[in-house]
């Protein structure tokens, strides 16, 4: 069995507890990274991750009246897709060639699914499945799905109540987009924080 030591990263970005939000977010964003550790001299005492950025910025901006800035304004129009019969191995390697943490499966010339770098890790790694035999049509789930014409504001409650990282954007009942927990914590700082607001 594969040991975690030849998967895990050894070179960590940290922080110290006394950081602001905008510094944290700062590092996140110049290292590409998700997920950011918090150190006290030389020992992690927590985690910070981009749920963590989304809900804060979120609950504390989030006033329900930005109706105007619609979701299809925000969302990845770039649908990067894979067939069913697409290997998990396969399926992990263009995401990472993408820098993307999802993708859309098709079947019978439409979208059947999506895959996420979270299924990967909670069933193909949790289950010590065999990512070169096993297919996404194995493991996809249906996307949640929302409208290209509603707010952000409700992508953000969409993703909340479904613990969903990524949603399929709709027109017309059909999939023209995709909108990440990673887009709404962009929106939400960019848009209604300001650095006082932050370092408050």
């Amino acid at each position: 069995m594969d040991e975690i030591r030849f998967f895990m990263e050894e070179s960590m970005v940290a922080v110290e507890p006394t950081a602001s939000i905008r510094e944290a977010a700062q590092k996140m964003r110049e290292n590409n990274i998700r997920h950011l550790s918090i150190s006290r001299g030389n020992k992690i005492v927590g985690i910070l991750s981009i749920k963590d950025f989304a809900n804060y910025y979120s609950f504390k901006y989030f006033q329900g009246k930005n109706q105007e800035d619609q979701i299809g304004n925000y969302m990845r129009e770039k649908l990067e897709t894979v067939p069913e019969s697409t290997s998990i191995h396969k399926a992990a390697r263009l995401m990472k060639e993408n820098k993307i943490g999802s993708l859309l499966v098709t079947g019978n010339e439409d979208i059947a699914g999506i895959v996420t770098e979270e299924i990967f890790t909670r069933k193909v790694l949790a289950d010590n499945l065999n990512p070169e035999t096993t297919l996404v049509s194995e493991l996809m789930e249906k996307p949640k799905t929302i409208k290209a014409t509603q707010s952000m504001d409700s992508a953000f409650s969409c993703m909340h109540q479904n613990d969903a990282r990524y949603l399929a954007v709709t027109e017309d009942n059909k999939i023209i987009g995709v909108i990440s927990r990673k887009d709404l914590t962009i929106y939400y700082k960019y848009k209604f924080v300001t650095e006082q607001d932050i370092d408050e």
